[in-house]
Formats: structure tokens, sequence, C-alpha cells
């Protein structure tokens, strides 16, 4: 299969395929936001539930408290972001047709400037994995130790 696939990918009839996933307005919109919104509920869900569990207070789970805090405060920061690019007009972006190509263009306004800030998510995003792996890994040594 796989040499199959190698072989139409060098015939030109396989296209790379980007991980940029343009929603048409306004359905895309809203289904995108509801998604964001089932995931701050799976979060504080999770978040409550470990809360009340007294196993959750061992070290894992309290890596993992960290990453659902930290993945809870990135979702909130993306949905405001989105809600902000919909309050500044078109003419406020320089929008090629590659996207990662985008500009926003001045003057900077607050609006502008609180658009800039919430789309440097990876500062919650990078710690929120973080806190992950560290869980994962320290499941995987109290497992490994029984």
């Amino acid at each position: 299969m796989l040499l199959f696939l190698v072989f139409l990918f060098f015939l030109g009839i396989i296209e790379p395929v980007f991980a940029v996933q343009v929603h048409g307005p306004p359905e895309g919109f809203y289904s995108h936001m509801l998604a964001h919104v089932i995931f701050v509920v799976a979060i504080l869900f999770l978040l409550y539930f470990l809360r009340q569990n007294p196993e959750g207070k061992i070290q894992p789970w309290r890596y993992f408290r960290w990453s659902l805090f930290f993945f809870l405060l990135w979702n909130l920061d993306a949905m405001a972001a989105h809600f902000l690019k919909r309050e500044l007009p078109e003419e406020a972006f320089y929008l090629p047709a590659n996207p990662f190509e985008h500009v926003l263009l001045g003057p900077l306004s607050w609006k502008k400037w609180a658009f800039y800030i919430t789309h440097l998510d990876h500062l919650l995003c990078v710690p929120a994995m973080f806190f992950l792996m560290q869980s994962l890994r320290h499941f995987y040594y109290t497992k490994r130790d029984l």
C-alpha cells in the first residue's frame, strides 16, 4: 500500500495537504465556536471530577490538572481571538492566498492590540502540552513500578 501511495505521489496525483482549514461564513464560525464551547465544558467537567476524586491528589493527576487549566486558558484565548477577528474590518488585514502570510496592518487600535495579544496563544498551549507530557510520564513510571 505504501509503495502504491509513493507511486501516486510521483505521478503527481497526490497533492500536499495543509493543516489549515478555512471555515465558510456563517456556519463555519458557529460550528467552530460550538466546538470551543464543548471543549471548555469537557475541561470543566474533568477539573470538577478530579477535584472530587481523592486519587486526584497524587503527582500525575496534579500535572494533569495543570495541563487542563492551561488548555482551558488557551481555549478561552482562542475564542476571544475569533470574536476579535470578526470585530475588525477586512481592511485591517493583508490577506494573500497563503494563510501563513496574513499580516495585521497598522495603525494599531486597542482591538488590534487585543487581537495580536490573543494570537500569542502558544504561550498557553505549550505549557499545557508540557504538563500533559509530565503527567503521562509520571503515570507511566507509577504503572511500571507496580
